[in-house]
């Protein structure tokens, strides 16, 4: 079956959304500050076991003067994947602050992703302690139950951990798909761009996305964004 996923990133200005959202997307890393104006929209098509999946994905703006409009965007997700940069501190304090506005905005269906990013600086630069991450999800764990909320770290920069962060959520999701357990659109046919077929892995390394494709190009996006 072919499924659309509706996904966001929300987080405070300049923790890397945009960076993670085209890593994942086209492979390219922005080697220059970009400053999302309200909400940017990519996407993409992966081959997951049984089911095709188009994730569509909404990059928000971590600024207070744009959550109107991200506010409007955040309703009718999915999935949230609600980052922050490893290097700054209060990026990770704002983190409950951002739950906190997401359901309620969005309810109790909403699957929620914690991501840490910028491990590349290195754990000289680290101002967030993994210990003190996994008690803070410990925590909101107790209180948001029903979300199952999870944590992964990544460096957009590096290509690190990009794409077991998405085919972790898409698990996650299949497996509520098999359950009857989440409404998700469906599409007829995703023939405008061909699926990627990629091997998840839950180890921290990089996913080899080449072996398991015919051509072993890279997949083309620029097609795809349809918003259903």
């Amino acid at each position: 079956m072919n499924y659309i996923i509706k996904a966001a990133l929300v987080g405070d200005y300049s923790v890397g959304k945009t960076c993670i959202v085209s890593r994942f997307a086209k492979d390219i890393f922005p080697m220059y500050d970009i400053s999302t104006l309200g909400v940017d929209f990519d996407c993409k098509i992966i081959d997951f076991k049984e089911n095709n999946y188009k994730i569509q994905i909404w990059d928000t703006a971590g600024q207070e003067k744009f959550q109107s409009i991200v506010k409007s965007y955040i309703r009718d997700l999915n999935v949230c994947i609600v980052v922050f940069d490893v290097n700054q501190y209060k990026t990770f304090i704002n983190l409950k602050k951002w739950l906190e506005y997401i359901i309620c905005i969005a309810g109790d269906d909403i699957i929620l992703q914690i991501v840490g990013n910028k491990i590349d600086l290195g754990e000289n630069l680290r101002e967030v302690p993994r210990e003190l991450i996994d008690e803070f999800c410990k925590e909101h764990n107790i209180e948001y139950k029903e979300h199952n909320i999870e944590y992964m770290e990544c460096s957009a920069k590096d290509d690190n951990n990009i794409d077991n962060i998405f085919l972790n959520i898409i698990e996650r999701i299949d497996n509520l798909v098999k359950e009857d357990k989440i409404n998700l659109k469906r599409y007829g046919s995703f023939n405008e761009v061909i699926p990627q077929k990629i091997k998840y892995s839950k180890s921290n390394s990089k996913l080899n996305t080449k072996s398991n494709t015919k051509s072993n190009s890279k997949l083309n996006t620029s097609t795809c964004c349809i918003i259903a």
